[in-house]
């Protein structure tokens, strides 16, 4: 469960203005096609790895009429031989988010929905909504977490109440909210359980659980094959131990006092690491529990690099506009709308997105500048302060990574 980080942004504006112009082209940038991995990033990565003790990372550069620049390095699971593959499923973890809002900007456009339409409209049926004031709460207020919801909430409460149903407990989950305070002048607070609600109000108006729709809105007609739910290396929705033998193992560092001892009495300064196949609780899936393969979380992400990529989303110009313009403010972190915290360089053309994600197993983050159709994209499967580092310059350095 990540907030975002803007200490990438300052350096990221130097940086870009040296990129390779890119040929005005609305081709998705990758196929399904096998990939050769540019040996040069590889070698990057590798070393990445090792000097950081990462397991693996993953880092590509998609631009739109162009061959993608992507490579893999590491091992699937810490210690463990079992190399770490081209398309492997990498866990998106807030980068979720995202997509949860591009289906909430195409109910927009169907006109099932404004982003000026409160919780007591949509949840109509609901007694405790109409009667709270978290009732008022707009979409464009969960949207850009100005609505006062609280940062999170007691997910597992909620899942253990509906083991079958994560809609069902998505719902017990407003119903709680109902019983909380509100502030009267809602400041920016980055939250999960904002965007877990907008997830709640997809599925309840198309009527089907966010899981399906999610697929039926995005992975199928963006041809998104790899998705899926939950930890990377178990089946969708399971709850069983097993874990599948050609799956990425998520990491954290070992603590308590076995990891205490072994960086206190280890010749090596190398960190311990945890492989574990945990997740996000289930209830808040519309959040952050999103995975799949590089190539695949590219054919989402660069439609916001492309000039009409709302189209191919199903949006109209108008939503799509609102939902990528961000309340003023001074602070880079809070100029956030529509899953993405939005920022302005000319060497963008006006705008560029930023997001990042983590289920304190997996770290990943995505940066699109429109100004050069592309999308860059990067993950490791632990969560360790030199991972987020290591990532920050691995994906500066694309920026200006010269086209094969």
């Amino acid at each position: 469960m990540s907030g975002c980080s803007s200490t990438f942004l300052a350096v990221l504006l130097i940086t870009l203005s040296v990129s390779p112009t890119v040929a005005q082209q609305e081709e998705v940038p990758n196929s399904d096609l096998p990939v050769i991995e540019n040996e040069v990033l590889k070698e990057r990565l590798n070393k990445a790895c090792t000097d950081n003790s990462l397991p693996a990372l993953w880092a590509g550069r998609f631009v739109t009429g162009q061959p993608p620049v992507l490579a893999v390095a590491g091992v699937r699971k810490w210690k463990e031989s079992d190399p770490a593959q081209i398309d492997d499923a990498v866990h998106l973890g807030s980068c979720t988010k995202a997509m949860t809002a591009a289906m909430i900007a195409q109910l927009c456009s169907e006109e099932k929905l404004t982003l000026d339409t409160p919780l007591k409209t949509v949840f109509a049926d609901i007694s405790c909504v109409q009667d709270s004031v978290w009732g008022d709460v707009t979409i464009k207020e969960l949207l850009q977490h100005r609505s006062g919801v609280p940062a999170n909430m007691t997910y597992p409460e909620f899942d253990k109440a509906h083991p079958e149903s994560p809609s069902d407990a998505r719902r017990m989950m407003l119903e709680r909210l109902c019983t909380l305070k509100r502030s009267k002048s809602p400041k920016f607070l980055y939250s999960n359980v904002g965007y877990t609600l907008l997830g709640h109000v997809v599925e309840t108006i198309d009527g089907k659980p966010w899981e399906v729709r999610i697929h039926d809105r995005l992975f199928t007609p963006l041809g998104i094959r790899s998705a899926g739910f939950g930890p990377v290396g178990k089946p969708d929705g399971s709850t069983s131990e097993s874990v599948l033998p050609d799956r990425v193992w998520g990491h954290t560092e070992e603590s308590g006092l076995v990891g205490l001892a072994k960086s206190l009495f280890s010749k090596s300064s190398e960190v311990s690491l945890t492989p574990e196949q945990h997740d996000n609780s289930p209830c808040m899936g519309p959040a952050g529990r999103v995975h799949m393969n590089m190539r695949d979380w590219a054919k989402f992400a660069i439609v916001y690099g492309q000039p009409n990529g709302y189209e191919t989303l199903g949006i109209s110009r108008d939503v799509w506009q609102a939902i990528l313009t961000p309340p003023e403010t001074t602070a880079e972190n809070e100029s956030y709308h529509g899953g993405w915290i939005i920022f302005d360089a000319p060497a963008f053309d006006g705008k560029g997105y930023f997001h990042n994600g983590s289920n304190t197993m997996w770290y990943c983050y995505a940066v699109v500048t429109p100004g050069k159709q592309q999308c860059i994209l990067v993950a490791t499967n632990c969560y360790t302060t030199p991972a987020q580092k290591v990532c920050d310059e691995i994906a500066r350095e694309l920026v200006k990574f010269p086209a094969e």
